[in-house]
């Protein structure tokens, strides 16, 4: 298994988008998205998500995914 993941960190968990976003970019490279884990905002104080890929998340997307509306943070895993 040679799978990916990062982690998204939102300025608002709540933001329409942020995962549509980041997975369009992530699809546009040609990656697939096995699964995907959010944090509820209305359960976690810090809430984050993931996304696991069926390929590792090249380091050349995370200035594209920084840019997505309501990421704040990116970190590949």
């Amino acid at each position: 298994m040679n799978w990916g993941a990062i982690e998204i960190v939102p300025t608002n968990a709540s933001k329409p988008g942020i995962l549509a976003g980041v997975t369009s970019i992530i699809a546009q490279a040609g990656i697939s998205v096995r699964q995907v884990i959010m944090d509820d905002p209305e359960i976690v104080d810090d809430p984050h998500g993931f996304i696991v890929t069926e390929a590792p998340v090249p380091e050349r997307l995370l200035p594209m995914i920084k840019q997505v509306d309501g990421v704040k943070s990116v970190v590949l895993h």
